[in-house]
């Protein structure tokens, strides 16, 4: 059980520094809702918000913007959904992905920023993420 929550830490954390040094912010690639998902479905909501919380605090050290603070908001919010639902993987991936791409373009939209792109990329690779695995 360890071992898988510290794998999917590393896993996230790498990948989000890679997506932060690498990736245009309007693509919405990034493993932390996958991560997070997992962990609080199999493990419950300490452990997904553990997945959730140390990717984000690792790699806000290179570039700490407002949008991770929002979307640690709505992951944690997502960490304990995940943990209450007890339905396939493949759906909760797909309800959560939903809501998190909904969330985060209503939210960004207030403040004047768009974000349509971000949020349909985001729900898409996602979807294809759980898709593949499960």
């Amino acid at each position: 059980m360890i071992l898988e929550i510290i794998g999917l830490i590393i896993l996230a954390t790498v990948f989000q520094i890679f997506k932060q040094s690498f990736l245009p912010d309007i693509l919405g690639i990034d493993l932390l809702l996958f991560s997070t998902v997992i962990a609080s479905s199999h493990y419950g909501f300490i452990s997904g918000l553990f997945v959730a919380i140390l990717p984000i605090t690792i790699s806000s050290f290179f570039r700490l913007r407002m949008s991770m603070i929002i979307a640690l908001i709505i992951l944690i919010v997502i960490a304990l959904v995940s943990s209450l639902l007890e339905i396939p993987l493949f759906y909760l991936g797909l309800i959560t992905a939903f809501i998190y791409s909904l969330l985060t373009f209503i939210i960004f939209r207030l403040m004047d920023k768009d974000t349509l792109i971000f949020s349909i990329t985001y729900f898409i690779f996602n979807m294809i993420l759980f898709k593949i695995f499960f």
